[in-house]
Formats: structure tokens, sequence, C-alpha cells
């Protein structure tokens, strides 16, 4: 069993091969210089865990980014459990009925639930080359963030296709405060973080008061994997059940080709791995089947998914 309060850098478990370690952290080092930190872990037991930067222990706070969207998912996913949203089918119009844009009869409130967590429906966004999305930059200049987001038109011929879209994300934190009463950070501290162990966290707030739902959330890399840890064992941690089983197979399936309900869905070497992906290498990455989960932080510049043929190739290849 995991000791989550001694997890140290510079574990290297006996059952791994110690030549493919040491080639593991040359190519970090050698090609992929801003990381920072690296957990991995297989069948209840740290296996490895590196530092490789001084700047940032495995305690310290790290901005997740978009890894904020996979955490926010888990709390629609409670919220559904707990009754307190009826279902995915639901529409933006019922769950935000305080919306003006809603009221207003924007068309993007008639998208369901299903839609915003699956990034689909069509509505109009962009996002640049490098990870950044240039509308991001207009709602945050809102003096309503949820009503700019919903003022966006919705393109019929789109409606099914994905379209990655950070404002879609913070109308699920959104979601979650009308339908619980508490902002996301406090449903969160609730409902699972107290459960988890994760006691030093930074949440951000949008101008009414709602936790960010696409980025904002920091928490360390340990905190990191048990988040991790959670998914990889069916929603349950220590022998306490967080999360129902049907949303984590919900939430982790295609809806759309490679995305799930705020996850990102790889193919390891023909098993089904899935991750939490923040701009800069967050990254939170599951392999279900095989209860390995990979935590990895990091200083790039630049979308996370380069790393996704080092843990592949070179972290999952381990065990």
């Amino acid at each position: 069993m995991i000791d989550w309060g001694s997890i140290a850098p510079g574990v290297t478990s006996a059952v791994l091969d110690p030549q493919a370690v040491n080639s593991l952290d040359q190519r970090v080092r050698r090609n992929y210089p801003a990381t920072e930190n690296l957990i991995l872990i297989h069948q209840h037991e740290l296996r490895l865990s590196r530092c490789y930067s001084r700047a940032i222990s495995l305690e310290q706070k790290v901005p997740l980014r978009s890894v904020t969207k996979s955490v926010v998912s888990s709390l629609i996913g409670i919220a559904l459990e707990q009754g307190k949203i009826a279902s995915t089918e639901q529409t933006v119009a019922q769950l935000l009925p305080g919306s003006a844009a809603c009221a207003a009869g924007a068309a993007a409130a008639k998208l369901t639930l299903h839609q915003v967590l699956s990034m689909t429906g069509g509505m109009r966004w962009q996002s640049g080359r490098s990870g950044n999305e240039p509308m991001h930059m207009r709602f945050m200049r809102s003096e309503n963030w949820v009503d700019s987001i919903l003022s966006n038109p919705v393109i019929g011929k789109n409606r099914f296709l994905f379209q990655y879209n950070t404002g879609l994300s913070h109308l699920l934190s959104a979601i979650i405060s009308a339908c619980t009463g508490m902002i996301a950070a406090q449903f969160a501290s609730e409902t699972l973080f107290s459960h988890l162990g994760i006691i030093d966290y930074t949440w951000p707030e949008d101008p009414q008061g709602i936790s960010y739902g696409g980025w904002g959330l920091e928490i360390s890399c340990i905190d990191m994997a048990k988040f991790g840890f959670l998914y990889a064992y069916d929603g349950v941690f220590n022998e306490l059940r967080l999360l129902p089983s049907c949303w984590i197979k919900t939430s982790t399936l295609a809806h759309t080709q490679g995305y799930g309900y705020q996850w990102w869905l790889y193919d390891f070497n023909g098993v089904s791995a899935f991750s939490a992906l923040g701009l800069g290498g967050q990254m939170i990455t599951v392999v279900p089947d095989k209860h390995i989960v990979i935590v990895l932080t990091s200083a790039m510049a630049g979308r996370s998914r380069k790393y996704i043929e080092l843990l592949r190739d070179h972290v999952y290849s381990l065990v």
C-alpha cells in the first residue's frame, strides 16, 4: 500500500529494470528538459518518483491548467449521483435558470449537459495552435463570464463535431454552483478532497464567485496522483467509494473521437488509457486495466500531448 504522506523523490522500485529506468532518466533530461516531477504507481505500489527540477517539489502546489477540467468532470458525476443534477440530457437553460443569456433565449442554452461535457454541440469557438484559445480571453474580460460564453453562436452543421472549448468547462462549474448551492471548490472539498487528503489547494473564482471551470486549480504532484489513483481503482480510495463506478466508465468513454467527458483517450500499445492534460505539460494518465497511474508536471511551453509518447513508450513500459 502507498503511504501518501511519505512519498519522496528518488524512489526506484526493485521490480523495475535499472537499465530501463536509467534510459528513461537520460531521455527526460535530454529530450524533455522542462520536466519537473514524475510519479509512477502500479498495483497499489509507488514504483518511481522523480524531481528533475529543483524549482518545485512533489509536495508543492502546481498550476494544473486544464487538468482542472477532469476534476470538474468528477464533481458533475458526484452531483448526478446525489440527484442534484437529473441527467446529462438536461439543457443548459434547465441547469442555469438564473443566467440572463438563458433567459434571453441564447442558442447555446439549448445545449445538453452531455454536449457541454463532451465539447460537442457546435458552439463557435477558436483554438490556437499552441494550445491557447483566443476566445478564452474575451470572456475573461467580460463582467459575467457565463453569459459571455453563452452569447457565442451555435453553428448547426457542427453540432456533432468536437471543438475544444474552455468556455464550456466553465459552464460546468457554473452548473455545479447552481445545482448544489456550493461553488466547485467547496463542493470538491466536501465530497472529494477531504477524503483524498487534499488540504492545500488554490482555486480562483470568476466575477460572480464561480470557481474557474477550465483551469486555475492548484494542487501538488502527490495530490494529482491521489486523484488518478481514484480513477485507477474505479472511484474507490481507502476503501471508501467517492465516485460512482458508472461515472468512471461513462466519463472515460469516447463520446467523440479521442475525448470523453473532459478526459483525453489514448491507446497504450493495445490497452486503453485516459489522461487529464494541462497546458505546459501537466498530466494525470491512468491505465485502469493495469491499475497504473502516471503523473507528470512540467514547465514546458505548448501542448501536453508532446509527452504522451514518453509516457507510453518509456514510463508505462517500465511495468
